[in-house]
């Protein structure tokens, strides 16, 4: 059980340095410019509003720090091991410095080194995403405290990754006119991430995915149509948005009017 209590205290100890220390940078004596407006600004780059998607991360983790100290044992587990202990165990510890590593290092525009860091959090945060899937929420807290935070930052970081590599290799010149290479580029990984939001809405594991994954990308979708005028891409990235948004709450949908059987996808997985 002690080494059950450290693990949690390291997760309180991790997750307060990750917080207090990334709004010292932005509200502090000597702070600067929000990170993302350090970054190359490129023709994927969405609008400032997308990245208030922190604030419910960081919420919904403030949670999970705060129910792991309340979490009951799983039956088919030792006593004292749950979905904390060995879902999630130290990959958090790990994902949180490797995620705060990258905050800084975007602010100090060192652009590949924090790819390499957002890597490091996407593989992380896959761990415990994947994992937690053997775990299937037992209640209401469970799944607001345990799995909406990493559904959630799972799909934010996959997105994010993607963005930190397409601002290494690429740049906005003309806002207006990308050229055909630029614009199928960013047309291409606006593809690779609709299907990563149909993979979510699908498939996890066995079992149907989670919409919460899915929404997150349709989010990104609709900040990149907000923030790029180049038609091609501003249109794509608003099809793509709504298209994932349907997709994603078809079954409610469907339910709703037409009465239909079809079994809905949960909220998360």
């Amino acid at each position: 059980m002690s080494h059950h209590n450290f693990l949690k205290a390291c997760n309180v100890f991790v997750y307060l340095f990750f917080l207090s220390s990334n709004l010292y940078s932005l509200l502090g004596p000597e702070a600067g410019e929000p990170y993302y407006k350090h970054t190359r600004i490129t023709y994927l780059t969405p609008a400032p509003f997308t990245f208030a998607i922190w604030g419910l991360i960081y919420a919904l983790l403030g949670g999970f720090v705060i129910y792991q100290w309340f979490e009951k044992s799983r039956v088919s587990l030792s006593e004292g091991e749950n979905a904390t202990t060995k879902a999630v165990g130290p990959a958090f510890i790990m994902a949180t410095l490797l995620n705060s590593m990258w905050f800084a290092f975007m602010k100090s525009e060192h652009y590949i080194l924090a790819t390499f860091m957002m890597a490091g959090v996407t593989l992380s945060i896959s761990y415990v995403y994947y994992a937690l899937d053997e775990y299937k929420p037992r209640n209401a807290a469970e799944t607001a405290f345990i799995h909406a935070p990493f559904s959630l930052w799972h799909a934010w970081s996959v997105v994010t990754l993607l963005l930190n590599i397409f601002a290494v290799f690429t740049r906005m010149h003309d806002p207006l006119h990308p050229g055909v290479l630029r614009a199928t580029f960013a047309i291409a990984t606006m593809a690779f991430l609709a299907s990563t939001a149909v993979a979510y809405t699908e498939v996890a594991g066995k079992r149907k995915g989670d919409v919460a994954g899915a929404m997150v990308i349709a989010w990104v979708f609709f900040g990149i149509y907000a923030n790029q005028p180049a038609a091609p891409i501003h249109w794509t990235a608003l099809g793509l948005g709504i298209l994932v948004t349907v997709y994603a709450l078809k079954p409610f949908v469907m339910n709703k009017i037409y009465g239909t059987r079809e079994e809905s996808a949960p909220l998360l997985r």
